[in-house]
């Protein structure tokens, strides 16, 4: 198998610059960031095609692309025409229901538009016929390929066909982890392995991650990596690697190193059509925001805040300052009362969708250029690049079909405008620039789904020049614990009519929800770290040392356990792993520095809190969970950490993998369940129990259809079940009259008037007409 060696693992680090500084140059030279892809492979050893070469038909690549090792979770649509449809959600693993497919849910997003628009001037094609020359050119294409985008050009009557992608790869360091719950298998891409722990692999990883594209790099300095190329009809090409990290601190963060290249090929076949330079070129990245996971189910709408900023003020050349977009969700002001972060709960649409209640908006997106060539083939970067950053209302994809007229899309999208307050009807149609620190709502405008173009621009770029770039996507908000907390809290005042609407929230929770903006600039400079070495504003982070100075290096956590077993007995759940991750040494100083394993776990749904409930040492091989229920869903992960001996950034400081490795939530069916003691005989009173004791509270199961529930059972043939609050009130009554061996019976956790209990201690009574037992539970968020 013929090993990918990706330019990411050379060096490419920068000088420090400091205010006020000259540009610097590498400290290393530019390495060939765009090879032929002769000799590259798949892990199955397919070969991949070369970038000049002819494009790869569609059915051979895979369509998603998924980045989901940290907690900013990436999924690119690989098949749209150019650019690329993607998702961004933050923080990942919460699934998103949609009323459309009430019985599926899927992961929800906090952006699903990413485009890319590429353009220039007095550009002239070169046919069989004769050649034809257009003042303006630019490309429509940002969102689906089945939403019909094309290239159009001034003044031709029809259009021209974008011809898309070249290649698309995903690529990691080792082979993804197996999963094997019950016996069975969850994930089809890597290593099938036996039902019995310890089984060895069958050997066919390298063909089944092959077959969607996979390629196995050990050299690789980020955990995965996304690889694009795609090719506009004016003749250029855009490859992208887009890496990911699984590690704190550098689980929030994606950053995406890019190469534009004037080929002179319009077309899918490897011949180069044109010779000549791009004159006025302009590549904006186009990224569309929709803060709320919910669309706008929980708050006002119209409330979503862009602001410009400058994350790196330590960083600049000659007085100029790199501007970045940001971009969260702001306070509706509706007569409901305070809505930051979009709290809530409750059930979708109408239909019967229960979504738990939590802050559906918690984070806060920022995108911005963190090096770009101030010349093709510099490698010196440009502050003043991108050279406009501009921001459109709702659809604003569709500003590139707004116009026939090639010169007014050229400028919509292109050229800054500041904006003006007296013209914010239009602000869905036009692109604005905004000062630096200053939000479309300080001017009285509101902001609904906003995009952000962040165009690099350059006066010439002759055939066969390329420039580079590196964009940071960045997010920050509160812990999935607090987004809990805060949207409980709001829930249950709103059902609380005595609470006035300004006292929806308070002040803490405001305050907490809103510092998600610092928490994203926070992530945005700890980017700045990895891609120069430095920190750009001085202390938070120490310089890298000279020998680990490299663009996308950062400390390396343990590989995960290649294959881990969870298998469901009775009274209890098994896990065991594979322990070749202790015999593998850190990637950076080549000591082992392996410490152990935890093993984390979710009760009743995937999204519920997951928490460690065991921490184990090197020599480990399994753990049993006791203390477990019968007929409740659990899910699991095993992590591995070291002592932190090569944390060469922050010394001693333990770093961990990330839980998504290893984490048998990835499959609907895929939780574990422990069987009880088989009763053989009818049950009597003394014998009813609730499950699971405590219950936390999760309205957002694995499968749409199921809503929160506990069980009481060993009930005997009939019976009555009476709940109380721990102050006595009545809440819920159930009639059980089912003969053994049909001894349970389930409640869905509301009362008679079917509003949802809150949490707390809870007593319960169980009556047959000759016995009575009482007994408590208790509800946890």
């Amino acid at each position: 198998m013929a090993r990918l060696a990706f330019a990411s693992t050379a060096c490419f680090a920068f000088l420090a610059s400091a205010q006020g500084a000259s540009a610097q140059g590498l400290s290393a030279p530019l390495p060939e960031w765009r090879p032929s892809l002769n000799g590259w492979s798949t892990a199955s050893g397919e070969a991949l095609a070369p970038v000049d070469g002819s494009a790869v038909p569609n059915s051979d690549l895979t369509d998603r692309i998924s980045l989901r090792v940290g907690r900013l979770w990436h999924t690119l649509d690989a098949s749209a025409s150019t650019g690329a449809n993607a998702s961004w959600a933050w923080p990942g693993g919460i699934v998103r229901p949609f009323s459309s497919e009430p019985s599926a849910e899927r992961f929800g997003s906090n952006s699903s538009l990413q485009g890319v628009v590429v353009g220039a001037r007095n550009w002239v094609t070169v046919t069989p016929e004769q050649q034809v020359a257009y003042t303006y050119v630019t490309n429509e294409a940002y969102r689906f390929v089945a939403d019909g985008y094309h290239q159009k050009f001034t003044g031709k009557p029809t259009e021209i066909s974008v011809y898309g992608r070249l290649e698309a790869a995903q690529v990691q360091r080792w082979l993804p982890p197996q999963v094997i719950v019950d016996g069975v298998p969850i994930h089809p891409f890597t290593d099938s392995y036996g039902s019995n722990p310890g089984s060895p692999p069958a050997g066919d990883g390298a063909m089944r991650f092959g077959a969607v594209r996979g390629v196995i790099d050990p050299t690789l300095r980020s955990e995965r990596m996304a690889y694009t190329a795609w090719r506009f009809p004016i003749g250029v090409d855009v490859i992208q690697q887009v890496h990911a990290w699984g590690s704190s601190p550098d689980n929030d963060y994606l950053l995406y190193d890019v190469n534009i290249v004037n080929t002179g090929n319009t077309d899918s076949d490897p011949t180069a059509e044109r010779g000549g330079s791009l004159e006025d070129f302009r590549y904006a990245f186009a990224f569309g925001v929709d803060v709320n996971r919910t669309g706008n189910l929980f708050d006002g709408g119209a409330d979503d805040i862009v602001e410009f900023v400058n994350p790196w003020p330590g960083y600049s050349v000659n007085g100029v300052e790199k501007v970045a977009a940001l971009m969260y969700d702001g306070d509706s002001r509706s007569r409901f009362g305070p809505d930051w972060g979009a709290p809530g709960g409750g059930y979708l649409d109408g239909v019967d969708i229960p979504i738990q209640p939590r802050l559906h908006a918690p984070a806060a997106l920022l995108v911005g250029w963190l090096f770009a060539e101030h010349a093709p083939g510099s490698g010196i970067d440009d502050p003043a690049q991108p050279k406009t950053t501009t921001w459109s209302n709702e659809d604003a994809y569709r500003i590139t079909s707004l116009e026939n007229d090639l010169r007014d899309q050229y400028q919509r999208i292109f050229a800054a405008k500041d904006f003006d307050p007296m013209f914010a009807p239009s602000a869905d149609t036009v692109t604005y620039r905004l000062p630096v620190g200053v939000t479309q709502s300080d001017f009285g405008v509101s902001g609904r789904n906003p995009s952000v173009y962040q165009t690099l621009a350059y006066e010439d770029l002759a055939h066969g020049e390329s420039v580079r770039a590196i964009l940071v996507v960045a997010a920050g908000g509160v812990n999935d614990s607090v987004s809990r907390a805060i949207g409980h809290a709001v829930v249950t005042r709103d059902a609380d009519r005595s609470v006035f609407a300004n006292d929806r929230m308070t002040a803490t929770e405001i305050a907490l929800v809103r510092s998600n903006r610092d928490s994203a600039i926070t992530t945005a400079q700890r980017a700045f770290w990895n891609v120069y070495g430095n920190d750009p504003n001085g202390g938070k982070w120490t310089p890298k040392p000279a020998v680990q100075n490299t663009t996308f290096n950062v400390p390396d956590p343990p590989k995960p356990p290649a294959a881990v077993w969870i298998t469901s007995g009775n009274g209890y759940i098994d896990l065991a792993w594979t322990t070749d991750a202790s015999t593998v040494p850190d990637t950076d100083l080549g000591t082992y520095d392996f410490a152990g394993y935890r093993v984390y776990r979710s009760v009743g749904s995937t999204t519920s809190p997951r928490k460690v409930i065991a921490e184990l040492p090197a020599d480990a091989a399994g753990f049993r969970d006791s203390t477990v229920a019968r007929d409740v869903d659990y899910y699991y992960a095993v992590t591995t950490f070291d002592d932190g001996s090569a944390n060469w950034s922050e010394p001693q400081v333990s770093l961990e993998s990330s839980v998504y490795w290893t984490w048998s939530g990835w499959s609907d069916g895929a939780a574990a369940r422990a069987g009880g003691s088989v009763l053989t005989e009818a049950p009597t009173v003394d014998m009813v129990r609730v499950v699971p004791n405590p219950y936390h509270i999760d309205m957002t199961g694995t499968r749409g259809s199921i809503r929160d529930e506990i069980s009481f059972v060993n009930l005997p043939s009939s019976a009555t079940i009476r709940v109380y609050t721990a102050g006595g009130e009545f809440v819920h009554e159930i009639v059980h009259t089912s003969p053994y061996p049909a001894s349970n019976a389930t409640w869905d956790l509301r009362t008679v008037a079917n509003r949802r209990i809150a949490t707390g201690v809870y007593v319960y009574t169980v009556d047959t007409g000759d016995a009575r037992k009482v007994g408590k539970f208790i509800v946890v968020q």
